[in-house]
């Protein structure tokens, strides 16, 4: 009974450590080479093994690949030190074990489309989201916004918009954005300063408001602190 968490525990504090060491601790001639996407430890071990390695206790495992991989994601310096191909195939190698944190999927996408400014990958990021949270309305929400501000197809954000106000919980405005891009077939500057205010509210933490504000700081205003869109 003892080894089915001791062991687990052993792996994951292995895991955790391998983290540690390629961050904080590396030495100043070693952080010179670091770098910064790396898949996470056991990432290429299939998802069915790894439940039985963990020992059922797979859940465990999701927390840590959620956090390595917010860790990246949240770096400042990611644009810099790595191409959006070579993050997309690291983080396709954490969403592979479809971890259950809904502001992953849209950091992801939000990282992706508007900080390193590819936003091709956002809607293959969106679809993994959609598998794990069906009924998520700020998944399908913020792959409309992308496709209509980003990529510029209203038909395909249109779309998206519709999916996302068909999900229980949506709230009105996003119905009504639905409904005016549908019928206008395209999205203007109102679209786009509502959905970033809505957007700015999503999880994620702070990470996903810099980037809201740093790529539409010419046409959204910041809100202030408290302040309800």
């Amino acid at each position: 009974m003892l080894a089915r968490h001791v062991i687990p525990a052993l792996l994951l504090a292995l895991a955790f450590y391998t983290c540690k060491r390629s961050g904080t601790e590396l030495l100043a001639s070693e952080k010179a080479a670091y770098k910064l996407v790396n898949d996470p430890p056991l990432a290429s071990v299939p998802p069915k093994i790894l439940d039985i390695i963990m020992l059922g206790h797979g859940a465990l495992y999701d927390d840590f690949i959620t956090i390595w991989a917010i860790q990246i994601l949240a770096d400042p310096q990611l644009k810099n030190l790595s191409s959006a191909e070579n993050l997309y195939d690291s983080l396709n190698s954490i969403l592979k074990f479809q971890p259950r944190i809904e502001g992953l999927y849209l950091l992801s996408c939000f990282v992706f489309a508007l900080d390193l400014r590819h936003p091709e990958y956002c809607e293959k990021i969106s679809l993994e989201g959609l598998k794990v949270f069906p009924e998520s309305w700020r998944i399908p929400m913020t792959q409309g916004f992308i496709s209509a501000f980003e990529m510029k197809d209203d038909l395909k954000a249109a779309a998206y918009y519709q999916m996302a106000a068909s999900r229980p919980n949506s709230p009105e405005y996003v119905g009504k954005l639905a409904a005016r891009l549908t019928a206008r077939g395209y999205a203007d500057g109102q679209d786009l300063n509502e959905s970033v205010q809505m957007l700015m509210q999503a999880p994620g933490g702070s990470r996903i408001v810099d980037i809201l504000r740093e790529r539409f700081k010419n046409t959204t205003p910041p809100p202030r602190p408290g302040e309800q869109p």
